[in-house]
């Protein structure tokens, strides 16, 4: 559940609440910022979104940077460590800026990018989980009904589908 204050989104997420604000492409506080976490919205080739499913958890795929990678050598790595598929044409379609709601922790940046699927693997195990996740793919308009992120998933998906419908008209 999320709620709207001073901009910002309330965001709920494992008994904690967070401040979200989404940041488009081109806002120049995308670059300012942060970025711990980097994400793909994955498209195959008949316009389907893939999701995982971890520990019961639907989400996108993506993680954190190693300390020499770059947001796209991070997004290639986490997609390919997680879902077990290669991409193609990732571009960035923007971000949330987030807190811890009273805290004095700095703001951190989730990266967002969607990319074309070129390649389905063989499921693996994910170093860092341990586990193989579960790839589920859905129609785009389906969003909604399973990442149940209200406002927040309403800003990204919007973005993400502007973005692809942008590419592939």
């Amino acid at each position: 559940m999320s709620t709207i204050k001073n901009n910002f989104i309330i965001v709920n997420w494992r008994g904690e609440d967070y401040y979200y604000h989404w940041l488009n492409e081109s806002d120049p506080d995308l670059q300012k910022s942060k970025k711990t976490l980097v994400s793909g919205i994955c498209f195959d080739h008949t316009g389907q979104v893939m999701i995982i499913k971890e520990n019961g958890e639907l989400r996108f795929p993506g993680g954190s940077p190693k300390s020499t990678e770059t947001f796209l050598e991070t997004l290639h790595r986490e997609i390919e460590e997680e879902a077990n598929v290669l991409l193609q044409n990732p571009h960035l379609i923007g971000g949330f800026k987030v807190q811890k709601a009273n805290s004095q922790q700095p703001w951190f940046i989730q990266l967002f990018y969607i990319a074309d699927i070129k390649k389905i693997l063989t499921p693996q195990i994910d170093p860092e989980s341990g586990q193989v996740h579960q790839r589920i793919f859905i129609d785009p308009a389906d969003l909604p009904k399973y990442l149940r992120w209200g406002k927040t998933g309403d800003q990204l998906f919007t973005a993400a589908l502007k973005k692809y419908h942008q590419l592939h008209p």
